[in-house]
């Protein structure tokens, strides 16, 4: 039996054994369950599972003979047909679907990026936003963790033309970091504490906090609120520094 390609699955929105089912049910004709199963190698509890999918989805049709239930496979350019009606279906939903979504947009959003590769994501999509950025941060941890990472990163901001002003733990590593400030659109003010257990960014209306302890991870804040409530405490800490 011909073998769908992974693309066309991806069309037809079908798993490896609904795929196996619809082609065994085309090369077949009209078939009873047994047989498709059989023809198909997909075993007919599996079957049984997803069938009525199938059918209904238009895809396999069901009928009535002799008291036993037969299946067939719609023709492959009625497949077009029925992602046509979807599609026009989904165009009358639309102008409801997006006022849920703006509605949505009003609910606070929170997402979270697990491991070094999570944060990497989260500060890449950070760019994206390209809105100012304020926060506070210890890059004794930048300087141990990612700091090839960081750099390009900064880099990268910079061309975005996205600014960072940072409260910062004053340590040797920070001095050091302090020496590129110009290129990388950052303005940094020292304070003397215990080091950061994390690091803090505001930017629009997201608030990001990240982790680089040994379960390291960032969770992003998309609310206006939160937002703002924390970047009236960073100006405050600013500009007393």
């Amino acid at each position: 039996m011909v073998q769908l390609s992974k693309n066309l699955l991806r069309s037809l929105n079908l798993s490896p054994d609904e795929a196996a089912v619809y082609m065994a049910a085309l090369e077949l004709g009209q078939t009873n369950i047994l047989t498709l199963a059989k023809k198909s190698g997909v075993k007919r509890t599996t079957l049984y599972h997803f069938l009525p999918n199938l059918i209904e989805r238009g895809i396999l049709q069901e009928t009535r003979k002799k008291k036993r239930n037969i299946y067939s496979a719609i023709h492959p350019k009625q497949l077009i047909a029925l992602e046509q009606i979807r599609l026009k279906e989904l165009e009358q939903l639309m102008p409801e679907l997006l006022g849920i979504y703006n509605n949505a947009k009003q609910k606070p959003r929170v997402t979270f990026y697990e491991g070094v590769e999570g944060i990497k994501e989260a500060l890449t999509d950070l760019i994206r936003v390209k809105e100012p950025m304020v926060g506070w941060a210890d890059f004794t941890f930048r300087q141990s963790i990612l700091r090839d990472f960081f750099n390009a990163f900064a880099q990268e901001r910079a061309k975005s033309n996205v600014t960072y002003k940072a409260i910062t733990r004053d340590s040797a590593e920070a001095r050091e970091w302090a020496k590129r400030n110009t290129g990388h659109l950052r303005e940094m003010k020292f304070i003397n504490t215990d080091p950061f257990n994390t690091e803090t960014l505001v930017y629009g209306t997201h608030v990001m906090f990240l982790s680089y302890q040994r379960n390291a991870f960032a969770v992003v804040i998309e609310d206006i609120n939160v937002a703002n409530t924390l970047r009236i405490a960073w100006q405050q800490l600013w500009d007393r520094l």
